[in-house]
């Protein structure tokens, strides 16, 4: 295809937002719409090359894939390759972690789905995730290996039936992402079938651009830049996005390929050599940003001052033109042979993925770091095995009551716990403390977790049996006489996304038996032993950490609590209770997880150490979980 210089330029209009808006700078609300735009440019560019050549009888799938991966895999490896080592550095082992398993995803072209389960990309600590911006590459990069066998497959039939089931998926796309940002709004955001849209405009580009002769429009083409800029300023996080109101840039884009030849002003704009310098280098300035914010964020803990934002940008242009010069084009132009070039590329991908399954299991490299602080600071790391041995008698003690039968003659309120470990934790919180606290509650508990709540409500409606993982769990709750007698049903589970609209069925089939129902939201940290870790290194006291532990809740379990607040609020006379509220102000932004003798209130990510548990009991009080029962 011909090459186009405004092109070029666009793409310096798509990256300089997306930059902006990592680096904070709040007039670039809607920066992250840069990369909106390039998917449309990409779905433009890959169907032109891809059409151009079958219509020229010499298209190639295996040469097209090996072009692909020469354009994409070098400077995106190259940056991987820099970031593990900077992070045995910089980062404590649960956010080396971390990105050791991005680093896997985005080498196997996955990354989109490992952030929709692990981050929401506007939550306001994602931007500690070096490879979070790798979201979109995964996107294209599917588009990719999907799009050539549909346009071959389609073009079997006819031209007409490409153009047809181009238009449909368009159409399907954009109104499942209309239905989805109202659903699952992170889903929306990171996967390709809310996407797909914004890169079947840029091939419907192709597609129109093929069946006639190209024409120029001064005025098309600035209404399309105006829709553009106008999405970068005036859309921002708390936008449904993407919508129906991505159509604006996507839209804009659209005109800008359409009619901005290079003799129309925004042509001539665009074509102007410092956007074609930016354009020409944006894929290396893309990759290399984020890590550079990110790391210079974990650096300095808190919000980067505008002199650290400057000399991350300055950083930016000059790695950008470095890898650009030296890797991207060495690649692009062939001046590496073929076979080389596929040694070097699967001895990458091999190292990269095998290095990230390293520091996943290691938990960052989290041995290696500890042994290497000094004795008199290692003392003051977590060690989770003693803490679950401390605790482990106790537990054990307390649990021989939890399955006896009610007192039915007393006055206590009859509260039956149906939970997993998240449960028996709480169970065993509100009965360690029981002479001094909430002596007015009969508590047993019951193990299940969400998978088999789910079941139990099927169990119950339709006599479905039980898988085998839950058969024992239903059949201790059908045989136990608990249920029956209990008043209160207080479900507290760790609970995951795929079960939690399940529970609003098992809530009515408790309500319907005349119980009343609390439900308790989970809660989760990064692993203790890390963040302990760190803060050794820092010289931090944990009493005086209550920030950093707050920037350390998990916020795909947060966000399941708060999917899970919304569903029961709806259901009245149903209570919610936060767990996160136990610990944490959320208000302030700070959460408090030792005790005043610096021992911890949990030993893992979400499991109570035994001075945990006696907290946990007295918060409950305090927040009066139980207290509007008492006063009846």
């Amino acid at each position: 295809m011909q090459y186009r210089r405004e092109i070029d330029g666009l793409r310096a209009i798509a990256v300089i937002p997306v930059i902006f808006f990592h680096s904070g700078i709040e007039q670039f609300s809607g920066g992250f719409v840069g990369v909106d735009v390039f998917f449309v440019i990409s779905g433009y560019l890959i169907s032109s090359i891809i059409l151009g050549d079958i219509a020229a009888n010499q298209f190639s799938m295996r040469r097209f894939y090996f072009r692909r991966a020469r354009r994409i895999l070098p400077a995106l490896y190259l940056v991987m390759l820099v970031c593990l080592p900077v992070s045995w550095f910089l980062m404590a082992p649960h956010q080396a972690k971390d990105l050791s398993q991005s680093v896997a995803a985005a080498t196997v072209f996955l990354s989109n789905l490992f952030f929709y389960i692990e981050t929401d990309y506007f939550h306001p600590f994602a931007d500690t995730s070096p490879l979070l911006h790798t979201w979109s590459l995964a996107i294209e990069e599917q588009f990719y290996i999907v799009f050539p066998l549909f346009a071959l497959l389609m073009l079997r039939l006819s031209r007409n039936t490409l153009v047809w089931a181009t238009a449909i998926l368009l159409l399907l796309s954009l109104g499942l992402s209309e239905w989805a940002w109202r659903t699952d709004p992170v889903a929306n955001f990171y996967l390709t079938p809310t996407r797909a849209w914004e890169l079947l405009a840029g091939v419907s580009c192709t597609l129109y651009l093929h069946s006639t002769s190209r024409d120029k429009s001064d005025l098309l083409a600035t209404i399309g830049l105006i829709l553009v800029l106008l999405a970068f300023f005036l859309i921002d996080e708390d936008t449904p996005f993407p919508s129906i109101i991505a159509v604006v840039p996507v839209f804009g884009t659209v005109l800008i390929i359409l009619y901005a030849e290079r003799t129309t002003l925004v042509g001539r704009l665009l074509s102007l050599p410092m956007f074609v310098g930016i354009g020409l280098v944006s894929y290396s300035a893309y990759l290399w940003h984020q890590p550079l914010l990110a790391f210079a964020r974990i650096m300095t803990q808190g919000e980067l001052s505008s002199l650290t934002v400057a000399l991350c940008l300055l950083t930016t242009g000059i790695l950008s033109v470095a890898s650009w010069r030296y890797v991207e084009r060495p690649f692009r132009r062939n001046l590496i042979p073929g076979p080389l070039v596929v040694i070097i590329f699967g001895l990458s991908a091999s190292l990269l993925v095998g290095v990230g399954y390293w520091g996943h299991k290691s938990i960052g490299w989290q041995a290696y770091k500890l042994a290497r602080l000094p004795a008199h600071t290692r003392e003051f790391v977590i060690n989770r095995d003693h803490q679950a041995e401390i605790r482990g008698p106790i537990w054990d003690t307390l649990n021989e009551r939890a399955e006896v039968p009610f007192d039915t003659i007393g006055t206590g309120k009859r509260v039956l716990i149906m939970g997993d470990s998240v449960g028996t934790d709480l169970y065993v919180a509100m009965t360690i403390e029981q002479p001094k606290l909430h002596q007015n509650i009969d508590l047993r508990v019951i193990e299940m977790d969400d998978k088999c709540m789910a079941e139990l409500t099927q169990f119950w409606e339709s006599a479905s049996q039980p898988s085998l993982r839950c058969n024992r769990s239903i059949a201790n709750i059908s045989n136990s006489e608990l249920l029956a007698y209990s008043e209160i049903v207080v479900l507290a589970v760790a609970w995951q996304a795929p079960f939690i609209r399940d529970v609003t069925v098992l809530v009515e089939s408790l309500r319907a038996q005349g119980k009343d129902v609390m439900v308790v939201g989970a809660t989760n940290f990064n692993e203790m032993t890390s963040m302990s870790l760190e803060l050794a290194e820092r010289g931090i006291t944990p009493n005086l950490a209550g920030s950093y532990f707050y920037s350390n809740l998990r916020w795909d379990w947060r966000r399941n609590s708060i999917d899970l607040r919304n569903l029961i609020m709806q259901m009245p006379g149903v209570r919610f209770y936060d767990r996160t509220e136990i610990f944490c102000d959320l208000e302030a932004e700070t959460c408090q997880l030792f005790g005043e003798n610096g021992v911890p209130f949990i030993y893992d990510t979400e499991h109570l150490t035994e001075t945990g548990a006696r907290f946990v009991a007295e918060r409950i009080d305090a927040l009066g979980w139980f207290k509007e029962e008492h006063d009846e």
